[in-house]
């Protein structure tokens, strides 16, 4: 046990450092149309400018909340900018830390799967973006719903609306197919696993959750005279216009084996491991 932790105290430091050290490292590098989004933002909250109120958003406006802080606290540079992505980085790579070594992964597994994450993750683009953030509360959401699962533990689900309603904030998605995917396997475990007690307690916790989270933002609103169809018609009404023409026949047509699949290859093969470990799994283990 003792070894094991100074595994933990050898490991979590290192994965501080790359997550933050590379991360500022590509943040630096250049930039693009989409960097400056989440700067202005936070700049304008930072000169008591409001989002919906103030001015057109289409981004979650958590970010820009967020990055008025690291702007109040580190200054306006570009250094305060890219260390916002960084410290999300941060947390995203702890997350995954620490929830591998609670399905008994080996430490060093844990933190070379981790440390593969921490590079590819927010280094990617280097600056606070919006599918990022969103991306990073739905695989929060994500963990907390394998552990609840795993542990039995009713934290967990108190922890997944909480995430998923902060990633909603920071873009509609990814986080509302994860919050779909969430729900459908929900429903799927409580089916094999019905007893009246652990669902009151579970719901209980949902309910809870939500209902403080949305309360709050609901006060925030309320406080800083922000109306309800501003948001609506920005966050909700023009962002599914700009969406929609991912739905068309144009975009999904036609369907190719070049297209779908040559396109995307070495995505494809980075999953061929996780595939053959599935079927392994699911072949050994029927349950």
């Amino acid at each position: 046990m003792f070894l094991q932790e100074k595994k933990h105290l050898f490991y979590v430091p290192i994965i501080f450092l790359i997550s933050i050290l590379v991360n500022q490292f590509y943040g630096h590098i250049g930039v693009s149309p989409d960097s400056f989004a989440v700067f202005n933002g936070g700049f304008n909250i930072l000169n008591n400018k409001l989002p919906f109120k103030d001015y057109w958003t289409l981004h979650g406006p958590l970010l820009d909340l967020i990055q008025s802080i690291f702007f109040k606290l580190f200054g306006i540079s570009w250094f305060s900018y890219t260390l916002h992505a960084s410290i999300f980085n941060l947390i995203i790579s702890v997350a995954t830390y620490l929830t591998l070594l609670k399905f008994k992964l080996k430490p060093f597994y844990s933190f070379f799967y981790t440390i593969l994450l921490s590079i590819l993750f927010f280094p990617t683009v280097g600056t606070p973006n919006p599918d990022h953030h969103s991306l990073t509360f739905a695989l929060l959401g994500l963990f907390s719903f394998v552990l609840a699962i795993k542990t039995k533990k009713e934290v967990y689900w108190f922890a997944i609306p909480f995430f998923l309603i902060l990633g909603f904030f920071s873009k509609q998605t990814p986080v509302s197919y994860v919050a779909i995917l969430i729900t459908f396997f929900t429903t799927y475990y409580f089916i094999l696993n019905f007893k009246k007690k652990n669902i009151f307690l579970i719901f209980y916790s949902v309910i809870a959750s939500s209902f403080l989270i949305l309360f709050f933002i609901i006060i925030l609103f309320k406080i800083n005279n922000i109306d309800f169809d501003d948001f609506y018609n920005q966050y909700i009404v023009f962002a599914s216009s700009v969406g929609s023409g991912r739905l068309n026949a144009e975009f999904l047509f036609p369907v190719e084996f070049n297209r779908y699949v040559l396109r995307f290859k070495l995505l494809h093969l980075s999953q061929i491991i996780l595939i053959v470990v599935l079927i392994k799994n699911l072949h050994s283990n029927k349950n």
